[in-house]
């Protein structure tokens, strides 16, 4: 949704003017090991659908990331969440050191601003990204669903 013909027109414009195509491919697809995948595999492992809302949520915890994953082993994790077929959005809850509680919301969904979900967390963002950082613990509900507990 958030491509345009203005988008892929000047697309265009970068190729014939001698973008190298496969360059770009494999700086956005072919940047991942193994280590990243396996880390990426746990927070697929809790992934949960609430199909009243739609809304797809997945939490992963420091004890996670082993020795020689950083943060960065993480990017694009909810930006690939975000095409789910059966979620209008979701929310990835990314457990921080000092107790905090990252929170990451996606949407395609025409309808939905996710940056309203954010401020209620005293986050922000736009109507298709949008994140929060909050002091608690990650802990499953009686639902099975992830929340934030205060600490």
């Amino acid at each position: 949704p958030n491509t345009s013909w203005q988008t892929l027109q000047i697309a265009s414009k970068l190729l014939n003017k001698g973008a190298k195509l496969n360059l770009i491919f494999e700086n956005i697809y072919k940047r991942f090991e193994v280590k990243n995948l396996k880390l990426w595999g746990k927070a697929l492992s809790r992934l949960s659908l609430d199909k009243k809302s739609g809304i797809a949520t997945t939490a992963i915890f420091q004890d996670d990331f082993d020795s020689g994953i950083d943060d960065k082993s993480f990017n694009g994790f909810s930006n690939f969440l975000n095409s789910l077929k059966e979620a209008k959005a979701v929310m990835v809850l990314k457990e921080e050191s000092g107790q905090f509680i990252k929170g990451s919301l996606r949407t395609a969904h025409k309808s939905l601003d996710v940056s309203e979900i954010a401020k209620q967390y005293g986050g922000g963002g736009h109507k298709k990204a949008a994140g929060f950082l909050v002091k608690g613990k990650l802990v499953k509900n009686k639902d099975d669903r992830w929340v934030i507990e205060e600490v």
